[in-house]
């Protein structure tokens, strides 16, 4: 088993057609492999950051113009 982190399949892997069980399987295993939305090298973070910053600003500037 590889030691890499968010990896999600290792290039040894076979890649036949899957059973319907498998691909239930594999479901799971992508959605553990997913870095969670507050990682700091999750493109969501940051797009979650900049909206939050965004509504404050507008808030603030609102309130004192």
């Amino acid at each position: 088993m590889s030691t890499r982190k968010y990896m999600a399949a290792d290039p040894g892997e076979r890649t036949g057609a899957p059973s319907s069980g498998a691909v239930a399987e594999h479901a799971k295993d992508h959605d553990a492999t997913k870095p969670p939305l507050w990682h700091k090298d999750n493109p969501g973070f940051w797009l979650a950051v900049c909206v939050a910053l965004s509504a404050v600003f507008a808030l603030v500037y609102t309130a004192l113009r």
